[in-house]
């Protein structure tokens, strides 16, 4: 049911200049609402995984971010965003995972001391980020 517009928002928020800067969003976000609640996973998301993801998207690195989040084949990522990211404070709870769907799922994180909801994609075997959006009390 998300899998492609959540692909689409980070995809255009990444690889455009729609980083949600003017709205001091640290992570690019497609609306500003509660997280879903899907059904519980039956796998899990590993600890390495979710530790590679924070590592990669904050790294500053345009290569270790684009292992991250999904983007376009032939895509470049936009400069800012990656700068953008570059330091931020991402822990992402392994605890919270759960899938959407078979492709898709869900991880409540912390990004600088607030709380957000990252939507992951399985793209060729791996998670990777395809949305975030800031969870509103």
């Amino acid at each position: 049911m998300y899998g492609v517009g959540l692909v689409l928002a980070l995809v255009l928020s990444a690889c455009s200049q729609a980083a949600d800067e003017d709205a001091g969003n640290p992570l690019p976000s497609r609306t500003t609402a509660q997280p879903p609640s899907p059904a519980p996973v039956q796998g899990r998301l590993p600890e390495s995984t979710a530790r590679a993801l924070e590592s990669d998207l904050t790294s500053g690195d345009p290569d270790r971010v684009a292992d991250a989040v999904v983007v376009p084949p032939g895509a470049d990522l936009d400069p800012e965003f990656v700068d953008g990211m570059t330091g931020l404070g991402l822990v992402l709870d392994t605890t919270t995972f759960r899938t959407i769907d078979d492709t898709t799922a869900q991880v409540e994180a912390d990004v600088d001391g607030d709380p957000w909801v990252v939507y992951l994609v399985l793209v060729a075997g791996a998670w990777m980020i395809s949305a975030t959006e800031p969870v509103v009390s």
